[in-house]
């Protein structure tokens, strides 16, 4: 972050022209749209949350490297806020030792009020075994040497990986039978890819030095960080980011972007990457507790296992998250221990899936009950096994968005859950309810939705559903968006449909969810629903409905005789037998 001014002094005039005209000159230069689009991350706009988080650059990298070298010219361009808020609005911090060397040597007050988010790089595993180093190395390459003849040699997927057949054939006919790398090649590779990572383990693990750098940044930050995020770069967009004494040349043998195409090295890369995430996840938490600083954004990205417990980070008793006021929790966790072999599962041991379920479920309740009073924007997907929401069931009060993209839905606890929501303005799920459930238990949610204060109170603002292929049968998906609301003028128009045709009718499930939502029809009487719920035969009558509900004291056990025109409070109460 220092900033080195050329001792030979630019000849040209450029730096002594009007403000007007550079900042023109610059804008053409660079991919303004690009910069435009990223800024729109720090804005609280749902549909481009964490848009800079997934790419990780706030600009190409050529327009990002342009205006660093452009800083480095003349102390006027170094000191120009159009360019400093653009390299500095977020920055990113690896635990490396060339990243904290580079913060050591740097003046970071100089660049500190440009700063509004940090991203935490998930570094270099320690973890990662030589023989998933070598596959991926040897395959990457093959893969690029094979480009020109991709005629021949296409793939099943052609932009991962050479089916075993083809690169024999390949390395046999256009390499002379010998591999890209040689042993000894391979070797000095996974050395230095080593040095790197044990720097890395040992900065995390064993010193304070790193953590004494990054509480000193957040802290000259205080309440202008908006956001913190863990991200951990996609395997096939892996890149080194440069530092001042970043040599010019690299080993021959390097891991960089690659592919996995197998359970052994998806599973040996992935894993050894979770190792890391955990550690990063502690250190950076720590950090913050340490710091004082209080967050609105907490954006968590990142490859981990979630095999750490909360309440045992150091500080954690600490940790102010009473702003928060957004939560994205992505974490990425392979599955393809199911196909590794043994040699690979007995280096890197994998959790079962209770422990992976429980931990990570774990983790995203201590944030929340951290933030449940201030968030307002709660969005939990990814790759791995969760179960949502946790007891205790927390009360939300300023809730209005809320996703839950993966894992599996406890609908009684989500029922109750989304009593303590009453501002929500936005529900999308998209996953399956926990294994002990029946389908029909999507009634829960769907009972929820109805009686929200947005749909159905004194004041009806509307709530917006979205249902992505959610499970309701064992072959059976729903899908459905719109708003819900008594009012007519703020939901969406209703799915037509002609009130004479029999009520067995069970052709459009869209019209049952709907007239469920809208407490038009007890569910026991819903066959269109009922159908979509794996509960569809009108002529089993209500007790097949009443077996799976017989403990749930929400809905009344009324006898086969009810009366069918009971009052519309009756209806809403949605009674399922």
């Amino acid at each position: 972050m220092t900033t080195q001014l050329s001792p030979a002094r630019s000849q040209s005039g450029f730096h002594r022209l009007p403000l007007e005209i550079i900042l023109l000159i610059i804008r053409n230069a660079i991919d303004e749209a690009v910069e435009t689009r990223e800024r729109c991350y720090f804005k609280f706009v749902p549909a481009a949350i964490s848009y800079f988080a997934s790419k990780l650059t706030v600009l190409r990298r050529d327009s990002y490297r342009l205006l660093k070298n452009l800083r480095l010219t003349h102390e006027r361009f170094a000191n120009l806020d159009y360019i400093n808020k653009i390299l500095f609005t977020s920055i990113q911090l690896e635990p490396t030792r060339p990243c904290l060397t580079s913060i050591q040597l740097g003046d970071f007050a100089r660049v500190a009020k440009y700063v509004q988010a940090i991203v935490f790089i998930t570094p270099p595993s320690w973890a990662l075994l030589f023989e998933t180093f070598k596959e991926l190395v040897t395959i990457e390459e093959l893969r690029i040497l094979a480009e020109p003849f991709a005629g021949e040699y296409q793939p099943y997927f052609p932009e991962n990986y050479f089916e075993p057949e083809l690169q024999d054939k390949f390395v046999n006919e256009h390499l002379e039978g010998k591999l890209p790398f040689t042993e000894a090649q391979l070797a000095d590779g996974y050395a230095a890819y080593m040095r790197d990572a044990k720097a890395t383990q040992e900065l995390l693990e064993e010193t304070d030095e790193l953590k004494t750098a990054w509480i000193e940044i957040l802290r000259q930050l205080g309440s202008r960080l908006g956001e913190i995020a863990f991200i951990t770069q996609d395997c096939d967009e892996l890149h080194s980011w440069d530092y001042f004494d970043t040599p010019k040349t690299r080993a021959t043998c390097q891991l960089g972007p690659h592919h996995h195409f197998n359970w052994e090295n998806d599973y040996g890369c992935v894993q050894a990457t979770a190792i890391t995430g955990d550690r990063l996840f502690t250190t950076v938490m720590s950090c913050i507790a340490a710091s004082g600083v209080s967050l609105c954004q907490l954006n968590i990205t990142q490859t981990m296992n979630g095999n750490l417990e909360c309440p045992k980070i150091t500080g954690w008793k600490d940790l102010d998250l009473s702003r928060l006021e957004k939560l994205k929790f992505k974490p990425q966790i392979s599955d393809a221990f199911r196909g590794a072999n043994q040699r690979v599962l007995s280096a890197l041991p994998h959790q079962t899936e209770k422990e992976q379920e429980k931990n990570l479920s774990d983790i995203l309740n201590a944030l929340v009950q951290k933030g449940h009073t201030s968030l307002q924007h709660l969005d939990v997907t990814g790759w791995g096994p969760i179960t949502w929401p946790r007891q205790p069931i927390l009360a939300m009060p300023a809730l209005q968005y809320f996703r839950l993209g993966f894992g599996k839905l406890n609908p009684l606890l989500f029922r109750d859950w989304m009593a303590q929501m009453p501002q929500l303005r936005h529900l999308e799920l998209s996953t399956g309810l926990c294994h002990e459930f029946g389908y029909t238990d999507w009634t829960h949610v769907f009972d929820a939705i109805r009686d929200h204060p947005n749909v159905a109170g004194s004041d009806p603002k509307g709530l917006y559903v979205k249902f992505e292929q959610i499970l309701t049968a064992s072959c059976t998906e729903m899908s459905w968006s719109g708003v819900v609301c008594r009012d007519a003028n703020i939901a969406t128009e209703r799915t037509a449909w002609d009130p004479s045709e029999d009520e067995t009718d069970t052709d459009n499930g869209d019209v049952g969810l709907e007239r469920h939502f809208y407490g038009e029809v007890p569910f026991r009487k819903n066959y269109a629903l009922r159908y979509v719920l794996d509960d569809w035969d009108p002529d089993m009558g209500h007790d097949a409905s009443e077996s799976e509900s017989d403990d749930d004291e929400d809905y009344d056990s009324e006898d086969d005789d009810e009366d069918e025109d009971g009052d519309e409070a009756e209806e809403a109460d949605g009674d399922r037998h």
